[in-house]
């Protein structure tokens, strides 16, 4: 199988930095991975992948199309809506995502990102009162 992989070269983003590792995993299963930002021609692939903004699917040239993709509020953006509709599937990360998307009147499933903990570790933080969270 091959699949022509659009994605983010944004190594500052989710989809950047998880990009890579979508590319090794799939190349373990024995899927052939043709990346469209390191090889900028017409791939002959079984359907194109787009991990990325929807806006993206105009990248793709296969006739199957896969949007993996997330937003992380209560309401997709409008503009996305339209490349949306050109995709054969949509996949979201979280059922809460599948249900903002579901609102917007755009179906998908939902396929969770796993954790990878040779990457990503636990660390022990010490008890407080006061939690801040910034993105």
């Amino acid at each position: 199988m091959q699949i022509e992989f659009i994605s983010v070269r944004d190594q500052n983003n989710g989809y950047g930095v998880t990009k890579e590792l979508f590319i090794k995993y799939f190349n373990e299963l024995g899927i052939t991975v043709i990346d469209k930002l390191d090889k900028d021609r017409r791939a002959k692939a079984d359907f194109s992948l787009i991990y990325s903004y929807p806006a993206n699917i105009v990248w793709a040239h296969n006739k199957r199309k896969v949007i993996f993709t997330m937003f992380e509020t209560d309401k997709i953006p409008s503009e996305w809506i339209p490349f949306l509709k050109q995709a054969d599937l949509i996949i979201n990360p979280t059922r809460w995502g599948a249900e903002v998307f579901k609102k917007a009147g755009i179906n998908c499933k939902v396929v969770n990102l796993g954790l990878n903990d040779d990457i990503f570790t636990y660390q022990e933080r010490p008890e407080r009162e006061i939690f801040t969270f910034l993105n």
